[in-house]
């Protein structure tokens, strides 16, 4: 076990060297550097003192004290220069890496495919991985204790080397006494360990109502019916259960520090009662005494840090193999290197298709098989649960087939270039969010400064020409006061628009609609189906509804039933069949808007 241990813990910090120089190429060198003058400058302090009392009780030369005590003062002022700017260098370069890190890992996040992200498993692993980096500052304390080892390390092998020209036995003492210590500095680090997992489910509770007590969305919701006591007594009971596992890991921590300072003062003692009688009897001259007498006091000191140390970076390497546990997560961004064709024709094939959600028993979709063409309209009906949206996810790659395969003229869709693919196809869903940048960034999905194309034709196409002029800023108007205190919130219907003009943008040759206008009106809806309609003329469009208003202009309609197509066929097809599901759909919404 504790072979693994060590092998673990080598490939994580190995990992973890790796992404620091990645990320920051300057940090290491300027970290071994600020090592290597903080080692130094306690030497000069043992040794110093020695040559000075030795001048002292010896020949008294009083230039050669002058020069003695000069030298001391520059070498002095040398390393404590160099420490302090090395220093200055690494918190610097501290704050680039804690962001290039979170840069990091939000493009990391961001691309994890969406499928992994309602995986509870992988949910949890996220929480626990990032919930230590971001709270316990997790990065930060794997550089400081490897550093500290680094440090330590150094000055260790310095001060054995002299401990050792005095006695042996004094030596393996103070080993003796550290390692009874670093038993104790185990158990304090698993105390730690233990507070910083035991603890992640009642934080990420706390925080989560902490949200919602200023969430704008919920905002309403909470005067009206009055839900304030209960989010603050929801707070205040994870706050008693995250107070009940402090006090108990705290409590045990201080009666283990307490046994630590015990045992140093234990060592003292009987270090310069030897150490005062060897001096006393003349084997040891006065300077070699301040020179033994420093370096076992900072030797005990040092060698307690060097074993802390080691027990704190094994202590982290166990949080920090979570992190890499998430960055192993495979993504399709990294899958499939296949080009599309310049004469492709767009055929899109669902071949025995099935699919299964991760640790769900039954099919949401089970095999399908379906043809669309390039240029086809599709409406996709079916009861809630039908497997509409699972199938329109599974045409994106948001999702991966459980069995069988869909295919673009023929090519295995997971087979394409990640990044082309997606270039070809875009979507609307139901539940579709619109960031607080401003309105033409929501359209092209770029900074201002990095694209040249004109929006003003796609912003007048989906009806919103208008509605942009009156802004403040136009399309440069941001749409989230949290993030721009001039910004402005577009309505229910504005937001739709906006929505669709981000899907036009793109210029996709296949476009979905799915129910993002399940919250206007029955005339308003079909009102934008048929302007998205003539938007997307020549392009493969799927339409997805509750309402039936977008079948009548449609090619094809799909009916899904419990993950099944069971109808297929025209409006005028499918209406004409006897007890055909399609045509008691159609017929009783006819009927309930008739009435």
């Amino acid at each position: 076990m504790e072979k693994q241990f060590l092998n673990s813990n080598r490939q994580v910090i190995t990992y973890f060297i790796r992404l620091v120089h990645k990320l920051t190429p300057q940090y290491i060198p300027a970290l071994v550097l600020q090592s290597i003058f903080k080692t130094l400058r306690p030497l000069v302090f043992i040794f110093g003192p020695k040559l000075i009392v030795d001048e002292l009780t010896n020949l008294q030369r009083v230039e050669y004290m002058v020069g003695l005590i000069a030298m001391i003062a520059i070498s002095n002022f040398i390393l404590t220069s160099g420490e302090r700017w090395f220093e200055y260098k690494t918190q610097y370069y501290t704050q680039l890496f804690n962001n290039a890190f979170e840069r990091y890992i939000a493009k990391k996040t961001a691309e994890i495919d969406y499928y992994n992200i309602e995986d509870p498993d992988i949910l949890d692993l996220k929480e626990r991985a990032l919930f230590a980096i971001r709270n316990h500052w997790l990065m930060g304390s794997m550089i400081m204790a490897l550093s500290s080892v680094t440090n330590e390390g150094i000055l260790l092998l310095s001060l054995i080397g002299i401990i050792w020209t005095f006695s042996p036995w004094i030596l393996l003492l103070l080993i003796g006494v550290v390692l009874v210590n670093s038993f104790l500095f185990r158990k304090v680090q698993e105390y730690y360990y233990f507070e910083s997992t035991e603890t992640v489910g009642n934080n990420r509770s706390f925080v989560y109502f902490l949200r919602q007590s200023a969430d704008l969305e919920i905002a309403k919701d909470v005067r009206l019916y009055n839900m304030t006591d209960l989010i603050l007594s929801k707070m205040n009971r994870t706050n008693l259960l995250i107070y009940k596992t402090y006090l108990r890991v705290y409590s045990a921590i201080s009666r283990l520090n307490g046994f630590v300072s015990v045992n140093v003062q234990i060592q003292t003692v009987i270090t310069y009662f030897l150490l005062a009688r060897r001096t006393l009897a003349g084997s040891v001259t006065l300077g070699n005494f301040m020179m033994y007498a420093g370096s076992i006091g900072k030797l005990g000191t040092s060698m307690n840090q060097f074993v802390s140390s080691i027990i704190e970076v094994n202590r982290l390497c166990r949080q920090l193999e979570l992190l890499v546990e998430y960055e192993k997560i495979p993504r399709s961004h990294e899958q499939g290197d296949q080009p599309i064709s310049e004469d492709c024709k767009y055929e899109i094939k669902f071949e025995n298709v099935s699919f299964k959600y991760p640790r769900a028993d039954d099919y949401t979709l089970k095999d399908l098989n379906v043809t669309i063409r390039q240029g086809e309209k599709i409406s996709i009906i079916g009861k809630n649960g039908a497997g509409k949206t699972t199938f329109v996810k599974l045409l994106t790659r948001l999702y991966k087939p459980t069995e069988g395969v869909i295919t673009l003229d023929g090519v295995d869709i997971q087979d394409l270039d990640y990044e082309t693919y997606m270039s070809k196809v875009a979507a609307v869903f139901q539940d579709y969010r619109l960031f607080g940048i401003t309105v033409e960034e929501n359209i092209t999905g770029k900074d201002s400064n990095e694209y040249s194309y004109n929006i003003e034709h796609i912003i007048k196409e989906v009806g919103m020409e208008e509605d942009v002029s009156k802004l403040q800023y136009g399309a440069k108007t941001a749409l989230d006061k949290g993030y721009d205190k001039e910004a402005t919130k577009l309505s229910g219907g504005q937001s739709q628009k906006l929505a669709i003009a981000r899907a036009l943008y793109k210029d996709a040759e296949i476009v979905v609609l799915d129910e993002p206008t399940a919250a206007l009106d029955p005339l308003a809806e079909h009102d934008v189906y048929q302007r998205f309609d003539e938007l997307v003329q020549g392009k493969t469009a799927i339409y997805i509804s509750h309402r039936l208003s977008s079948c009548r202009f449609c090619d094809s309609i799909l009916v899904f039933e419990n993950g099944h197509i069971i109808e297929r066929g025209s409006h005028d097809e499918l209406i004409t069949i006897k007890d055909s599901a399609y045509a008691e759909l159609f017929n009783a919404q006819a009927e309930y808007y008739s009435a």
